[in-house]
């Protein structure tokens, strides 16, 4: 947070902990941009007409006087955004191209993601701090700008159905989803809800200025009475018009002691560019190509970015549940409804994720409110455009959520809201435990985005990782060790960290017959986000294996008996580090 207090914009340096920005477009000054057309500068690019979802551009320049280290290139959408107002979605420097300083001519490549609009391309004099634009090219459109995208999947907690999300620039008319059990043969159909935000809902910062960007709208359809197991094939769009390309998935197994389940978990995947272009912290490409069935803080606040990483239309989440919980870069803003109070969202405050990404939690109810609280929450999840009254909160969910999968019953906490005793989601925390069938799902996985155990030096109140740490052993570990939670996943510090079974900062022997001694504590924030280097000299006792180099996932492969995890490295798909959790059956 800023000493003066006032919401940080792009060009702001915010943080107090080393790193000056969450994303190098925010090194952009666009308060000081100055529009200076030099007829003498040429820019053009090739193709002008991208045919698919995603694609390739040749980005050419001529005629720089003078060329310099501080020139550069920046990708606008809309084609008609006004430079002055609007950060531009990502760019390059001039020199990525040796020849630029010698000639003042060159080319540079960029990777499009159709975002439901044309596309322009600026050229730069005077770096990003004093940006002097010299020089436009022509536009560049996609052949289908409403064709649907960011097709993921999310159980819906009911066995025998499958949620199916997708966005589109327009609203439609009807969309659908058309399925069946034939690859070609899709004569079901299921009608989609559609939502959508606008800049309204934003509740400040670039989110509600520089950084905005229509989002289209997003479209939900509920698949049911499917069976455990078989394979189902769909289409989402509008009949007749924008249908998408054909994808499958296999259906969950049926819940319960006899169905083996393997799990895929990353959180803070941060998001790497194909092309090279000026991205946060020297991030990697998502592990698997965004494929994931829980996932933690999975997005950077800035409009583009939601693009980037729902992949256009064929990525992984498109065939598997992609499972997902909130952290402190989309909900945290000041006045929010979010624990911590700080600007990590970008102004976004909850509401772009929780409309592109439901999740199946419980409606929330104001009668079990503190007073004032579903107020709060109501904000934190419908923005600055918050309805008014207490009847209108039981028409949205909570961030907080439960499922079961095979024989494992996953616990989605948020972090980033009220998890105190007396607090709603603490009274759902304790009863969604407390009614655990163990007969039906042995396996108990909670999850949550800042982490309970953590080796890190930042002990920077209120929210540094020691601080908050500590307010999850006070509220939350009673509640691990009172119903035997056997394992627990977190994020938040980019790392792979492993304790011991731990209660109480000590570690627990293991018992001789194999019943639970202690949770095991994972953070799983390798996903693809620049690594925290910041640990301690000497690890805590009751930690067991510290990562801070490498990307990749955890596989959690589990049976009735027995609990496997892997942390996977990106590098050949190696096997970086291993457990494994035993009861007795």
């Amino acid at each position: 947070m800023q000493e003066d207090g006032k919401a940080p914009g792009f060009g702001v340096e915010t943080s107090k902990t080393g790193l000056r920005f969450h994303n190098p477009l925010e090194e952009i000054n666009v308060e000081s941009m100055v529009v200076q057309i030099n007829e003498e500068v040429q820019l053009s690019v090739t193709p002008q007409v991208v045919p698919e979802n995603a694609g390739w551009v040749t980005v050419s320049w001529r005629n720089v006087d003078e060329p310099s280290s501080l020139d550069w290139i920046a990708v606008y959408v809309p084609a008609d955004a006004d430079p002055t107002l609007t950060a531009p979605i990502k760019f390059k420097m001039a020199v990525t191209d040796p020849g630029h300083l010698a000639s003042g001519s060159g080319s540079v490549r960029f990777r499009l993601i159709n975002m439901r609009a044309d596309v322009r391309f600026a050229f730069f004099r005077g770096g990003l701090k004093a940006p002097h634009l010299a020089a436009w090219s022509q536009a560049v459109v996609f052949a289908d700008p409403d064709r649907p995208m960011g097709v993921h999947l999310a159980l819906t907690g009911t066995p025998g159905e499958m949620l199916v999300s997708w966005t589109t620039k327009e609203r439609g008319e009807e969309p659908e989803v058309h399925w069946g059990q034939r690859p070609g043969q899709l004569t079901n159909r299921a009608r989609a809800e559609t939502t959508t935000h606008s800049l309204g809902d934003m509740c400040g910062g670039p989110a509600k200025s520089v950084g905005w960007i229509d989002p289209g709208h997003f479209h939900s359809a509920l698949i049911s009475g499917l069976l455990p197991e078989e394979t189902v094939y769909y289409r989402v769009g509008e009949a007749g018009r924008n249908l998408s390309d054909e994808f499958r998935f296999v259906v969950a197994p049926q819940v319960g002691p006899t169905s083996d389940v393997c799990i895929l978990a990353y959180g803070d995947m941060g998001q790497a560019e194909a092309d090279g272009a000026k991205d946060p912290n020297d991030q990697e490409e998502p592990s698997l190509d965004t494929m994931a069935r829980m996932l933690a803080d999975p997005f950077v606040s800035g409009g583009s970015k939601w693009q980037g990483k729902q992949r256009g239309e064929s990525g992984r989440p498109a065939q598997a549940p992609y499972m997902t919980l909130i952290g402190n870069h989309e909900v945290d803003w000041p006045a929010s409804g979010s624990l911590f109070e700080g600007y990590d969202s970008g102004g976004e405050c909850g509401v772009a994720y929780s409309r592109r990404l439901p999740m199946p939690a419980p409606r929330l109810d104001s009668s079990g409110f503190p007073p004032g609280q579903s107020a709060l929450l109501l904000k934190s999840l419908w923005g600055g455009n918050a309805p008014g009254g207490s009847g209108r909160v039981g028409r949205i969910r909570a961030p907080w959520y439960s499922f079961d999968h095979g024989m494992v019953h996953l616990v989605m906490m948020s972090t980033e809201h009220d998890f105190r005793r007396g607090s709603e989601q603490y009274a759902f925390l304790a009863a969604d435990l407390a009614g655990v069938n163990r007969l039906r799902t042995p396996w108990v996985v909670f999850n949550g985005h800042r982490p309970m155990y953590i080796d890190s030096i930042n002990d920077d109140e209120p929210d540094g990782d020691l601080p908050v740490g500590r307010e999850l052993k006070r509220w939350i570990e009673p509640l691990l060790r009172e119903y035997k939670v056997e394992l627990a996943l977190w994020g938040h510090h980019h790392s792979y960290q492993r304790t011991c079974p731990v209660y109480q900062d000590r570690c627990i022997r293991a018992n001789a017959d194999d019943s639970f001694a202690a949770t095991v504590h994972l953070v799983i924030g390798m996903g693809g986000a620049g690594t925290c280097l910041n640990i301690k000299p000497v690890a805590p006792g009751w930690t067991e294996y510290v990562n801070v180099e490498q990307h990749g996932y955890l596989r959690m492969t589990v049976n009735e008996t027995r609990l496997l995890f892997e942390f996977i490295g990106n590098n050949e798909g190696s096997v970086l580090d291993s457990g494994v959790l035993t009861k007795a059956p």
